[in-house]
């Protein structure tokens, strides 16, 4: 840990995104002392602002794979605990560069939203700011490539366990 959380500062990073759990977990705005965390933002549910502070957030994003891990009843105090799901879904990122702002939005696979919040983020350059471009795809495009996804994993997974009859 120690190690990325010095290149994620010396790269001025301000979110880390992760998938190897099932599920989906936000943090808070974490910056490290060593070998603990503190929280360094006041933030509401749907706004953090990120300007002028030295913090990441942490996401995981595992939410697409065969089957979701069950989540702790009590989340560690780094976790927002509204922050938390146990479903198939994905995260949709846009980018306002105008503005400086950054929104994410947490979908389940039948379109519901489960997180819906923004981050302020104002980047001092002095290099021209390219025009901000979204991603204008239905969700029902998104459901079907999940629902795929889903239906070629299954297919994979009963493709490569042996059947009780087959096992020595």
């Amino acid at each position: 840990r120690t190690i990325y959380q010095e290149l994620w500062e010396q790269g001025d990073v301000d979110f880390v995104f992760q998938g190897h759990n099932h599920n989906y977990e936000r943090t808070y705005p974490l910056t490290w002392l060593g070998s603990t965390y503190q929280n360094c933002s006041t933030q509401t549910t749907d706004y953090v602002n990120l300007d002028d502070k030295d913090c990441i957030i942490f996401f995981t994003v595992g939410t697409g794979g065969r089957s979701s891990y069950p989540l702790s009843p009590t989340p560690p105090d780094y976790i927002v605990p509204s922050e938390r799901a146990s479903s198939h879904g994905y995260l949709n990122m846009g980018i306002d560069n105008t503005n400086g702002l950054v929104r994410f939005q947490m979908f389940n696979i039948d379109g519901q939203t489960i997180s819906d919040f923004t981050v302020k983020r104002t980047i001092n350059t002095t290099e021209p700011t390219p025009t901000p471009t979204t991603a204008n795809i239905p969700i029902q495009e998104i459901q079907q490539l999940l629902n795929q996804t889903q239906q070629l994993l299954t297919h994979y997974y009963n493709s490569t366990t042996p059947s009780p009859s087959n096992a020595n």
